[in-house]
């Protein structure tokens, strides 16, 4: 895909699902970090965001597909903050923050772009989970699972339906939940459930968090790390049980986290993420359902040396 000007890395960090269109960021002149949109067959491929007046640095972390929406963040250079914002025709518009916000980033978007999910942190200390909805600026924060809890969401299902990400136990932040909130349509507000992840065997801590969900929103998938132990997962909202562990690249060894997920027409689930050899060694996998109910298979995808 090549670099921006003068660069020397770019990352990629979504694609859209016809993979006609690629965003992320990369270094450029003068060693800043600016957003790109790569656009296959264009003539110019890369083409470099840049950032708004007075800000130092721009992040893409997701795009549309209907509408062509890039979503992330940049950094403003006098106040040192970050700020979330959307571009449209490449054209860069900030997005609302709640009241007292420090920093916002905006993760992803649904696939016409009417709801953009991400958090802030505020000025108390807490990061909230936040979602703007419509073609609008205006931002709505999201629930946690309870008081003195904080959340961030980070997936939007592709019909805006369903957002992901976690939220913390109420009064202890060392536990963390696997999340999902589903919109209300009678009022287009998002309650929250708990997926009920947890570590196996069962720990005083962990940390759950779920990074993908289906178009549907009825396949979530993430990781759950406790005690130097990451499990991939996968939720689905039509099993029983709807929690399983997904099998990593070597059996017995559970390093591994599960980042996006696809349900084809014809019931065949597809994820895709992390997972790490025994001796250290990093493996990006894909795993697939197979005939068998709530069995998955596990397929290295690194290209061969």
């Amino acid at each position: 895909m090549g670099h921006l000007r003068d660069g020397t890395f770019a990352n990629v960090y979504a694609v859209s699902g016809n993979g006609v269109i690629a965003v992320g960021s990369g270094d450029t002149t003068g060693g800043v970090t600016h957003a790109f949109n790569w656009r296959s067959g264009r003539s110019t491929e890369m083409e470099d965001l840049g950032v708004p007046d007075g800000y130092e640095n721009s992040y893409a972390n997701d795009v549309s597909l209907l509408a062509g929406f890039i979503v992330g963040a940049c950094f403003h250079s006098e106040s040192l903050k970050y700020h979330a914002f959307r571009w449209i025709n490449s054209q860069p518009s900030e997005l609302s923050e709640p009241q007292g916000s420090i920093d916002c980033t905006a993760h992803g978007t649904s696939e016409n772009g009417n709801t953009i999910v991400g958090d802030c942190w505020l000025s108390n200390g807490y990061y909230h989970a936040v979602c703007w909805l419509g073609h609008t600026t205006e931002v709505t924060t999201l629930p946690c699972l309870g008081e003195h809890s904080y959340a961030y969401a980070i997936a939007v299902s592709g019909d805006g339906n369903v957002i992901v990400g976690y939220s913390t136990e109420p009064y202890n932040p060392n536990i963390w939940h696997a999340v999902r909130w589903t919109r209300n349509p009678n009022t287009n507000t998002f309650n929250i459930s708990n997926l009920n992840v947890r570590p196996e065997p069962p720990q005083d801590t962990w940390k759950a968090e779920a990074l993908g969900v289906s178009r549907d929103g009825t396949v979530i998938v993430g990781t759950c790390h406790s005690g130097g132990i990451n499990e991939a997962f996968i939720w689905k909202e039509d099993a029983t049980p709807q929690v399983q562990k997904l099998p990593d690249i070597t059996q017995g060894y559970k390093h591994s986290r599960a980042c996006d997920v696809i349900k084809k027409n014809n019931g065949t689930i597809i994820a895709v993420g992390q997972s790490i050899f025994q001796n250290g060694s990093h493996a990006a996998v894909r795993w697939r359902s197979t005939s068998l109910p709530n069995e998955f298979s596990i397929e290295n995808l690194n290209f061969p040396t």
